[in-house]
């Protein structure tokens, strides 16, 4: 299981490697094979954000063929952190975080009913919503900003990720400090 991330990000890696060469039709199309590759012999595992993923790369691998590399250049970049955006407001709409699953590998199944489960994982997937805008603007701010355009394309989106990652294992526990602790406290 510790390894589901890479399953995801490796692909995307290797996409980005062939989007900067620049091949795009290759990139897109190694992105959506290694997914599948990867993912194969663990596909009872996969979540949201996987597919989330593998539609994106689908996607921009029929809009490459379909409409051309030139007309779809503009568009690319956007199209995961843009899907992704939408999977994460969509997935709290309809009342099911997409983070639960992720949540549910680390901890017992008696927290899994508890209301500040639900609301810290309504709470991380809001912020991850709002971390995948967040790349969507990096990127367009991106077009418009020459020198500084690789910054914004790639050190801005990887900061935002790291801070993801590091938001995601510190506000579970501050929740419970601040708010879980001192409620079971005053009720025993």
């Amino acid at each position: 299981m510790k390894y589901d991330c890479f399953r995801t990000g490796l692909p995307c890696l290797l996409a980005a490697a062939f989007f900067l060469i620049p091949f795009p039709l290759c990139g897109a199309v190694a992105g959506l094979a290694g997914l599948l590759i990867f993912w194969c012999p663990a596909w009872k595992r996969m979540k949201a954000p996987d597919v989330t993923v593998g539609i994106g790369f689908g996607l921009i691998t029929f809009g490459i063929i379909l409409f051309g590399e030139e007309q779809m250049e503009p568009w690319r970049a956007f199209v995961i952190p843009a899907l992704l955006a939408g999977m994460a407001f969509g997935s709290v709409l309809v009342n099911l975080p997409f983070t639960v699953p992720y949540a549910k590998e680390r901890s017992s199944p008696e927290m899994w009913v508890m209301p500040h489960f639900i609301i810290v994982n309504r709470i991380l997937t809001l912020f991850w919503g709002l971390l995948f805008l967040g790349i969507c603007f990096s990127l367009v701010w991106a077009g418009h900003c020459g020198q500084v355009a690789r910054l914004l394309q790639w050190v801005v989106p990887a900061l935002l990720f790291v801070s993801g990652f590091k938001f995601t294992t510190w506000y579970p526990r501050w929740h419970e400090e601040r708010f879980v602790r001192p409620f079971l406290q005053q009720s025993s």
